[in-house]
């Protein structure tokens, strides 16, 4: 990546995300957690290499695969989990009642 910086972009607006869910009723948030941090460790390494002048492109075929994964399956799972526990919410309040 010629900017890493634009890695730190992603992980702060999925960052941003995990907490708006997470200060929001929207439960469980942790699926946008980790693909925010996994954005932001991958920032850092390619940082690191830039910073030692490396020019090493194995992200193209392993990394970007595997972020582009766990990305997808945050944004996916997010809104699955959300819906399921809204659900099940309300079963166990009238269950109670």
């Amino acid at each position: 990546m010629e900017r890493p910086e634009r890695a730190f972009i992603v992980a702060l607006a999925l960052g941003l995300c995990f907490l708006a869910a997470a200060l929001s009723r929207a439960k469980p948030a942790w699926p946008l957690a980790l693909p925010a941090a996994a954005w932001l460790v991958y920032g850092a390494w390619e940082q690191h290499l830039r910073g030692k002048g490396y020019n090493i492109r194995v992200d193209l075929l392993l990394i970007y695969p595997v972020l582009g994964a766990i990305t997808l399956a945050g944004l996916v799972l997010h809104p699955i989990l959300n819906h399921r526990t809204r659900i099940k919410r309300p079963q166990a309040d009238q269950k109670t009642s």
